[in-house]
C-alpha cells in the first residue's frame, strides 16, 4: 500500500480527479519522497505507540 501511495504522488493526479478539477498539481520526486517519509514516520509512530513487550512470569507465581 505504500508503495502505491509513492507511486501516486510520483505520477500525480489524473485527468478526472478533484486535484484536477480545483487545477491543483502536485507531483514529482519532492513529493513521492514526502509521501515516502510521511508514511515510514506515521508507521513507526504506531509500532512505538502500540508495542508492549511480553511479560516474564514471575517466579513466585508457580
Amino acid at each position: 500500500m505504500g508503495g502505491a501511495a509513492v507511486a501516486l504522488a510520483a505520477l500525480g493526479n489524473g485527468r478526472y480527479s478533484l486535484d484536477a478539477l480545483l487545477r491543483r498539481q502536485r507531483a514529482g520526486a519532492g513529493h513521492a519522497l514526502l509521501a515516502a517519509g510521511i508514511g515510514t514516520a506515521s508507521a513507526a509512530a504506531l509500532l512505538a505507540l502500540s508495542y508492549r513487550p511480553e511479560k516474564k512470569p514471575d517466579e513466585t507465581d508457580q
